[in-house]
């Protein structure tokens, strides 16, 4: 393995431009970028400018940053793994990014699972596969993206709109805002403030702890509204339900045009076994997905061309999407929303 330092100070810019690879870049305490690569040659290719260097063609396999840095990867293929950086973009990439205790980091156009875990913030645009979020102090926000969503104990407003997946949210503290999501939805936690508003297709699951403060406001307008909660000052009837949990100070607005709600209470304990039968699913789909994974890697390394099925598949997921931005713009209703996505089902 050879490696090469640069001297570029404590907030350095670190491109990688049209990479094939694996990457690893961790924090380090020290004023400048170290890179690990193969052969002298791989060194050979990075550009030194003020402040930063860029790297293009095959990506190294370790790059140690300052805390300060700023990573970028445009048009890159391969797994990526990122630790402790400041400022982490990644644009146009096929393969899966793992972020652990990033500042701030962006996503878009992603073609590949992501896992971001203690960070500030995230803003995701575009992508195509599934998203995983743990402990991040102030909201996220995702737009047009193409399968499932977790995120557990997030603070701060997120925004969420376009999603073809389903979206589980647990211990949300900041106001949520859901619209346009054909999937289910799960919401469990506890509710004492702001304000949050969720429109969505699909069934709702609400597992609110009995010391949530709120006010509830829920509407299936095809379905059915179902509790089991103790609520006070409930009225409603068999497609409505308001009432209010406590004092009701936080306000929560709920709508399936085409799904059932169902509204329950949990416990700590409950959330506390929710986790660990979570971590033991994950635990096994990694071991299981293993070899799907490296045959994935080789496919984005070898930059295969998507297959006419993938293509479909991809097309399907733009057509529900623009059926969802009609339905958010008021061009159509629920009811012909629903129609229109039973019907691409069908032929699909």
């Amino acid at each position: 393995m050879k490696s090469k330092t640069f001297a570029l100070g404590a907030a350095p810019r670190v491109t990688f431009r049209s990479c094939v690879g694996d990457l690893r870049v961790h924090s380090w305490d020290q004023p400048g970028v170290q890179v690990l690569a193969g052969c002298e040659k791989d060194l050979a290719t990075i550009v030194e400018s003020e402040g930063g260097i860029e790297v293009s063609s095959l990506m190294p396999a370790t790059v140690h940053a300052p805390a300060e840095s700023t990573v970028v990867l445009e048009g890159c293929s391969g797994e990526v793994h990122a630790t402790g950086l400041a400022v982490v973009m990644v644009n146009k990439h096929r393969g899966e990014v793992s972020l652990h205790q990033t500042r701030q980091a962006e996503l878009n156009a992603l073609h590949g699972d992501a896992s971001v875990t203690e960070a500030d913030t995230l803003a995701v645009t575009v992508m195509h596969g599934d998203l995983r979020c743990r402990s991040l102090s102030n909201g996220v926000t995702i737009r047009d993206l193409h399968g499932d969503v977790l995120l557990r104990h997030v603070g701060g407003d997120s925004r969420l709109s376009g999603i073809t997946g389903d979206i589980t949210l647990s211990d949300h503290q900041g106001s949520l805002q859901a619209s346009a999501v054909t999937g289910d939805l799960r919401l469990a936690g506890t509710l004492r403030s702001g304000t949050s508003t969720i429109d969505i297709l699909g069934d709702i699951y609400l597992s609110l702890d009995p010391g949530s403060d709120v006010l509830l406001d829920l509407e299936a307008r095809l379905g059915r509204v179902r509790s089991s909660a103790a609520l006070l000052d409930s009225t409603g009837s068999a497609h409505r339900l308001k009432g209010r949990l406590g004092n009701g100070t936080a306000r929560l607005f709920v709508t399936s045009s085409s799904g059932d709600i169902r509204l329950g209470s949990e416990t700590a304990g409950d959330e506390r076994q929710a986790e660990d039968t979570e971590a033991e699913e994950v635990t096994t789909n990694l071991g299981r997905g293993v070899e799907e994974r490296l045959a994935r890697g080789r496919r984005w390394r070898a930059h295969v061309a998507p297959s006419p099925r993938a293509a479909a598949a991809e097309s399907l997921a733009e057509e529900r999407l623009a059926i969802l931005h009609m339905l958010a713009d008021g061009k159509i209703n629920a009811a012909q929303a629903a129609e229109l996505l039973q019907a691409m089902e069908t032929q699909d």
